[in-house]
């Protein structure tokens, strides 16, 4: 299981070019005034699951806030809620913590990940390495080469977004 310090040699070995930024611990929106000042689109990553508990990752941009219902519509579930703090055990970490690099732990791919198109519009971005005391900017088309190399597939869906 990957961890920040590992995760960063990682991407350094796949020649993934990044900027790292120490910071205060970010848990919620409120903490972000704590943050330096980041090149990339800041990016917060929604844990879902259904009644089947299917686990969904959501990433979106953090201005942004998901249109659940849609969502569900888009993707074809049922209706979608909030994943609880035992969903994240096949991702490796804690709860303000969540990103798309931590898929490259979920081995069992457990998770299906959904990416809203709009997020096309932003080539860096911005998310924890595995540890919110942390955040790396990377060009999004890095990222999600990742996740795929990962064996997730990337589900992009539109109209899922709310001012």
């Amino acid at each position: 299981m990957l961890n920040k310090d590992s995760l960063l040699k990682f991407l350094e070995t796949q020649g993934v070019s990044f900027t790292l930024y120490q910071h205060a611990r970010v848990f919620s929106k409120a903490d972000l005034s704590n943050m330096p000042e980041t090149a990339g689109e800041v990016l917060k990553s929604l844990v879902l699951t259904n009644k089947q508990h299917d686990l969904f990752l959501f990433t979106l941009p953090l201005n942004k806030n998901a249109d659940l219902k849609n969502l569900a519509i888009k993707i074809n579930s049922t209706r979608l809620s909030f994943g609880v703090n035992q969903d994240l055990n096949p991702l490796g970490v804690l709860p303000g913590m969540v990103s798309p690099l931590a898929l490259l732990n979920d081995s069992q791919k457990r998770f299906k990940y959904i990416e809203p198109v709009e997020l096309r519009q932003y080539p860096i971005v911005n998310c924890h390495p595995l540890d919110n005391a942390y955040s790396i900017d990377i060009a999004l088309l890095d990222l999600e080469r990742l996740v795929s190399d990962s064996g997730h597939e990337i589900v992009y869906v539109s109209d899922c977004l709310k001012a």
